[in-house]
């Protein structure tokens, strides 16, 4: 049923600039967020109760659409054996509503909490609330009572890209006294600046000229491109985001793990507290061992067609073109990574929420993301008859496992018995 709806939504749609009517890459109708004259909230005058609330008026529903982020929650308790419907890189925020329990197979019962799984957003009228586990954004200082959609994203887009058909783009900000070029386009999806005129920057994200919490200022904007058509289930094909690196510098950019670290330093490799190396370029055996890593006893993978979404890495470039041109959903570009390429954040987490805890791309609590024998891989969900493998699958049924791989059959990247994706790196399986 939900691939019915996915592709009657699609019809309907279409893709291209639909995906970005509203914002256009910059600011958008202030009537669409404000009301001088009745707003929801006094604060800023906002047209619903908080920041996020007023974000997801728009980018939230029970249907796919290729600007939403988060399924609503009617849907969800309509259909409880399916996982949320929106599959755009960063995750569908319903994830964090996903509260269940499970029986492992050696018997322990187990509870598992959506809180777990993303960045807890507060969009009350959307049932999002303050994490309860986390006073603090984890690695850092930023309070959780204070997590909106604005927090990482600037909502009038103020930043933009400019430079001569985005080979040397430089981010560029409005300041009283002096000129800027207008943003024309969404920065998004690989539109190149033209003289005289701007797009604005990937996902409206800040730079320099925005603080995160009314705190702290990002050091720069981190560079990416999508093909238009991201918010789609990848069971027949890969959706290839394409995520750039520029170290933070004069032309306003800076790397995606500097940006993050914006609200959790203590990840990041400048500080005493690192967790795992970022931003780093890969070695060579690291590239050798990806391009190798098919899934578990499988490692005949070429450099030509071993990438896939489940474990993203970082270019070395922020020049839009060449962003663009990798920017693919019909597996037309799947080469891995070379030496000058880098290991970000999101190449193990998502940035909104995924299906497994602290939004992985793949369960990382559990040894094994699918069972089965005689190389034929299942997904363990509770309804597969296999009895109790809770630490499998975490309390998800097939469907909503499937979702959690966007899409995925289990067939399709995975062995039976496939271990955990840190392997496609490391190969220790």
């Amino acid at each position: 049923m939900k691939r019915i709806c996915l592709i009657l939504a699609l019809a309907v749609l279409g893709f291209g600039t639909a995906a970005w009517a509203f914002h256009d890459g910059g600011v958008a109708e202030c009537s669409g967020c404000h009301s001088m004259h009745s707003p929801v909230s006094s604060s800023y005058l906002l047209v619903a109760t908080d920041a996020s609330s007023t974000c997801l008026a728009c980018h939230e529903g029970d249907s796919v659409r290729s600007y939403r982020v988060s399924t609503a929650e009617s849907y969800m308790t309509a259909n409880p054996t399916d996982g949320p419907l929106q599959k755009g890189a960063g995750g569908d925020f319903a994830w964090l509503r996903m509260d269940r329990t499970a029986t492992a197979s050696y018997g322990a019962p187990l509870s598992f909490f959506g809180r777990n799984q993303g960045h807890n957003i507060v969009a009350l009228d959307n049932n999002y609330v303050v994490d309860s586990d986390n006073a603090t954004a984890p690695g850092g200082t930023m309070p959780s009572s204070s997590l909106s959609c604005a927090s990482c994203h600037d909502p009038h887009g103020r930043g933009r890209q400019t430079g001569a058909d985005g080979t040397n783009p430089t981010i560029q900000v409005p300041t009283i006294g002096a000129t800027h070029d207008p943003i024309f386009d969404s920065g998004s999806y690989g539109a190149e600046p033209a003289p005289g005129e701007a797009v604005g920057t990937y996902r409206l994200l800040p730079g320099a000229y925005y603080t995160a919490w009314g705190a702290v200022s990002y050091p720069g904007v981190p560079a990416a491109v999508t093909p238009g058509e991201y918010n789609r289930s990848e069971d027949t094909t890969t959706t290839r985001t394409a995520y750039g690196f520029k170290a933070t510098g004069p032309e306003g950019y800076t790397s995606w793990g500097r940006w993050c670290a914006t609200c959790h330093p203590d990840m990041h490799t400048d500080n005493p507290g690192f967790k795992h190396r970022v931003d780093d370029q890969l070695g060579s055996t690291e590239v050798a061992n990806y391009d190798a890593y098919v899934m578990t006893g499988d490692l005949t993978g070429s450099a030509t067609s071993s990438f896939t979404s489940l474990v993203p890495f970082a270019m070395n470039t922020n020049n839009i073109q060449t962003l663009a041109a990798k920017a693919v959903i019909d597996d037309s570009d799947l080469n891995g990574p070379t030496t000058q390429d880098r290991l970000a954040c999101f190449s193990c987490h998502r940035a909104h929420a995924s299906g497994w805890k602290w939004a992985m791309r793949w369960n990382q609590d559990a040894e094994f993301l699918t069972l089965g024998g005689a190389g034929a891989p299942v997904y363990p969900g509770t309804d597969a008859g296999l009895g109790n493998q809770g630490q499998f699958n975490t309390g998800y049924t097939i469907e909503q496992m499937t979702d959690a791989y966007y899409g995925r059959p289990a067939t399709k990247e995975f062995a039976a018995h496939q271990r955990v994706l840190c392997n496609k790196c490391h190969i220790k399986d």
